[in-house]
């Protein structure tokens, strides 16, 4: 281990697993670790590279010019090792050791059951266990509920300022390009570069299991997957490739460009497929993975005309959201507005109407008395979260029809009316993330027809 601390610079990261107390990778930024770990959030990477704090109950980051060794890092996150002293220092200002005559404050673990008096400097003496001061409650209780009533008025305050900044020409959008994207990317323009095929389509942002649709110079359409090879340890993984047809061609490619696979998914018998391109020993994948690209693309070419026909195959909620877009793009072409559908699934839209940037919805059927609960829902690996203010500029919502009628026609009754609702209006319902506000998951509105008022009555277009 102290071999390998030397030979590194002090600014890279350590990754350790906790469990079999082994260094697992050495990053080169924080950036890079949530890159290749995107199951977990920020916060927990933050807080482990501070050395006092917590860590994943799996993994630890921690730089290099704070590391000791595995044993001594491992000891230090350990909840029953972590001191109130040292994670939360502060907290000895509002201990008094008069009122607490039996309790060491130095000798207190951040996680710890024991109730402690503690005295607010401005409402005087509570009670409180230390395990609640360190995870949610920091101040003391009235101190929370005069700090919430003081935030929800700064909250509103502030609203119509914050919304003038970030729609300003000089406030620059943050990039959400996936690796998976620019895969897909690759390989249209390598397919492309080759001149030999009617016309290479990228399907990928559709939600279709085919991710890109060949034509062959016979107008033969076929499909294939692409698949970013993960690097883990000089190994290279793809995960889900079993719920593809068995002669689906399964497309495999590094983000370096120097590592290919090739493979049917009927050949792929596990839910993660493992390639090891630099293992002295044999492996039943062998004859799959290619180092050279010229002997890639030959048999790229080779596999292609073997793989499935392609045939328009989506889940039934992708299903409803892509014939949403095409009654919208008939909207949009009866408008004389310029419509055009995002070609990538990196990021959080769907179209263009305009120039604007556009996320679609579509909601089958009402909750109650018309109104409809649409799920604003952006998934981040395993998480889910709001949608930040700055990942579109409007919303655009179709709805089906009533639920529990009689009338088979009521199921779509609503179908090409689309509710278009500017991210500024989102704002104001503290519908998106933003500094001021934590945002939701989801969002009611009403229908076209809906008697009494509602605040999204008036965006409704046909």
């Amino acid at each position: 281990m102290n071999q390998i601390i030397n030979i590194i610079e002090q600014d890279k990261i350590l990754q350790i697993n906790m469990k079999s107390k082994i260094l697992i990778k050495i990053f080169d930024n924080i950036e890079q670790i949530i890159e290749e770990n995107n199951n977990f959030k920020l916060k927990e990477i933050i807080r482990c590279l501070e050395n006092k704090k917590l860590t994943h109950f799996k993994f630890g980051w921690i730089y290099m010019n704070n590391f000791t060794n595995i044993e001594d890092f491992i000891k230090s996150k350990k909840h029953e090792s972590i001191l109130l002293k040292d994670s939360h220092p502060y907290l000895r200002d509002e201990f008094d050791q008069k009122l607490n005559p039996d309790i060491d404050f130095d000798k207190l673990t951040f996680n710890s059951l024991i109730e402690i008096i503690w005295i607010c400097k401005i409402h005087g003496i509570f009670k409180s266990k230390v395990a609640s001061r360190t995870s949610c409650s920091s101040i003391c209780m009235k101190c929370a509920n005069e700090k919430q009533s003081i935030d929800k008025k700064q909250i509103k305050k502030t609203k119509e300022e914050y919304i003038k900044i970030i729609s300003s020409d000089t406030f620059i959008k943050k990039d959400t390009s996936k690796i998976g994207d620019e895969t897909e990317l690759f390989i249209v323009k390598l397919l492309e570069e080759l001149n030999i095929y009617n016309n290479i389509v990228k399907l990928g942002q559709t939600g279709e299991k085919s991710y890109i649709k060949i034509i062959l110079n016979n107008k033969v359409e076929k499909g294939i997957q692409i698949k970013s090879l993960i690097e883990r340890k000089d190994n290279y993984y793809i995960h889900n490739t079993t719920k593809y047809d068995d002669n689906m061609l399964i497309v495999m490619v590094n983000k370096n460009r120097d590592r290919f696979a090739l493979e049917f998914a009927k050949n792929i018998k596990v839910k993660t497929l493992g390639l090891s391109f630099s293992s002295s020993k044999k492996t039943i994948y062998d004859n799959i993975m290619y180092k050279d690209k010229k002997l890639f693309i030959e048999k790229l070419i080779e596999l292609i005309p073997k793989s499935i026909d392609y045939k328009l195959e989506l889940y039934k909620d992708q299903e409803k959201e892509y014939n949403m877009l095409n009654r919208l793009e008939f909207f949009c072409k009866n408008k004389g507005w310029d419509f055009k559908r995002n070609d990538t699934n990196g990021n959080t839209i769907d179209c263009f109407i305009n120039n604007k940037s556009f996320q679609a919805k579509y909601c089958s059927l009402n909750t109650y008395d018309n109104i409809y609960n649409i799920n604003l829902m952006k998934s981040l690996g395993m998480y889910s979260q709001p949608y930040d203010f700055d990942d579109f500029d409007y919303l655009i919502i179709e709805i089906g029809g009533i639920k529990n009628s009689s009338n088979l026609n009521d199921l779509i009754k609503y179908h090409n009316y689309f509710c278009i609702i500017s991210k500024y209006e989102l704002i104001k319902q503290e519908a998106l993330k933003t500094d001021i506000c934590k945002g939701k998951t989801s969002l009611s509105i009403c229908s076209p027809d809906y008697i009494e008022e509602y605040w999204n009555k008036s965006f409704w277009y046909r």
